[in-house]
């Protein structure tokens, strides 16, 4: 049995009514596990609201933090700071020297290319290679399919296209997420994984995209963020009294 993720809920955090109402309509959807942007200056009392509604309506909430350099040399500082503040951890590519930077570091979970416009759109086969190596993966967020028609939707989706080939030749894990910041921007995993089909996934792709994915970057990162671990395939088992 699939764990369906939604690792891109973007509420107004301010409006208390908002981000009720996208848990709730998450659970209704079939979803068991959402991540809720946060900012990095994020108000803990809210981000401790959230999770507890999360828990009370039996969903596992996973914080997750958007960052948007204006520079290569900014998104390293950035990493520095707040890497283990969040589960996940999205960068913004909006220049090719951002991509570039975001694709080969490992701290970075996701590749979120935030326009609709293919000129700037840098995932390529250079940004999948560096993408491979470093376990970074390929976000694709539902939403700005569905905020765009007619000429500039198939022009989006001639893009998609283009990326899911180049991830899935490179072996770059693709997610399916919302980014819904309103209820009706939300889907059903198995309404994500069927508009999946629209840029050439095949839908057991997509629903691994919604479930399999997420959830093992998820997994990874709890592992990463207990006290016992030291670095990857090394974690102490035990720590001797000091002499």
């Amino acid at each position: 049995m699939r764990t369906f993720v939604d690792l891109n809920l973007r509420p107004a955090l301010h409006q208390e009514g908002q981000w009720n109402e996208l848990i709730s309509k998450a659970v209704t959807l079939g979803f068991n596990v959402v991540a809720v942007s946060l900012p990095m200056s994020v108000n803990k009392k809210i981000a401790s609201q959230i999770r507890e509604e999360c828990q009370i309506k039996q969903l596992d909430f996973v914080s997750r933090i958007d960052l948007n350099p204006k520079s290569s040399p900014e998104l390293l500082k950035q990493l520095q700071r707040y890497r283990w503040r969040f589960v996940i951890l999205a960068v913004d590519c909006t220049k090719k020297a951002i991509a570039r930077t975001a694709a080969r570091d490992h701290r970075v979970d996701l590749l979120s290319f935030p326009s609709l416009d293919s000129r700037f759109r840098f995932f390529d086969q250079a940004e999948a290679r560096l993408a491979s190596q470093s376990n970074s993966a390929l976000e694709i967020e539902i939403g700005m399919l569905l905020s765009v028609s007619g000429s500039y939707r198939a022009r989006f989706l001639r893009s998609l296209r283009k990326e899911v080939a180049i991830a899935q030749k490179f072996g770059v894990p693709i997610i399916l997420s919302s980014g819904a910041t309103d209820p009706y921007m939300m889907r059903s995993p198995q309404d994500l994984a069927c508009l999946s089909l629209l840029f050439g996934m095949l839908k057991e792709s997509g629903l691994d995209a919604v479930s399999v994915a997420p959830g093992n970057l998820v997994e990874r990162n709890r592992k990463k963020l207990r006290s016992d671990y030291v670095a990857r395939g090394i974690r102490v088992v035990h720590q001797g009294e000091e002499s």
